[in-house]
Formats: C-alpha cells, structure tokens, sequence
C-alpha cells in the first residue's frame, strides 16, 4: 500500500536546526511523509475539515510501542494524520474529533524534540514494514 502519511505542527514551526535533523528521516520518504506546518489559530478549522483519521501526540495519550504504531499505519493503509499541538496543548474539543490520541513518553518533551521523535518512528515504522533493517540497526 502506497499511504500518505502527514505530521502536521500547529503554532512555530520547528527551528532551522530540528528542520534540519528532521531531513535526514524526510529525505528518505519523501513521497509517504508530508510535513506541515499550520497556524495555531487554524487549529479546530483544520479538525473539522479532514478526511483521514487524526492522531493526537498528547501527554495524556495511550502510549504505543513501535510496533503498536506500525499496526496502525498499516490498518488505516499508512494514511493517517498525526498532530502535535501548540506549546499550550490541544483543546478538549480537538481532542475529542481525534480518533486516536497518543504519548510517546512519560517525560516532558519539547514540541521540537517530540516531533523529530515522532518523524524518526514513522521512518522506523516504513522500514519495519518494508523488511528494511534500520528498524534493528
């Protein structure tokens, strides 16, 4: 299944230094993995008008493993929006129009740190699932 899988930020975008780190994943699917940064203030707008499924990077999210994550890339056929939200969190009301909402630590990350984190696991997740073998580098 060729999916498209988007990582959308929603406030600042990463600084010049994480774009750059996030590249070294990027470069390597760039037709699976869009990356998108959205104004905060488009935010709910942005909720209400997707069509693939939405998943939430939330410190209150269940937590998934990497093999948890590839399972449900590949059950939505790798055609998945994954968020992460502005320095203040998402709003409950966005929370409940996500169909899934995800931690990936019990520790306090930065927005820049989480979503260099996120990207890298996604990239594992392609390889796991394309038998390439980073993902037990």
């Amino acid at each position: 299944m060729n999916g498209h899988v988007q990582v959308v930020a929603f406030g600042k975008a990463p600084k010049k230094d994480a774009r750059t780190l996030a590249q070294r994943w990027h470069s390597r699917m760039t037709q699976r993995l869009a990356l998108e940064f959205v104004p905060e203030s488009q935010l709910e707008t942005f909720a209400r008008h997707r069509r693939e499924p939405l998943v939430a990077l939330d410190e209150n999210g269940e937590f998934y493993s990497t093999e948890r994550l590839a399972r449900l890339i590949e059950h939505h056929g790798r055609r998945l929006v994954f968020c992460i939200g502005p320095s203040a969190g998402f709003s409950s009301s966005f929370l409940k129009r996500a169909d899934y909402a995800i931690a990936i630590s019990k520790l306090t990350l930065s927005r820049e740190l989480a979503w260099l984190v996120l990207i890298e696991q996604i990239y594992r997740v392609f390889c796991m699932l394309d038998n390439h073998p980073y993902h037990r580098a």
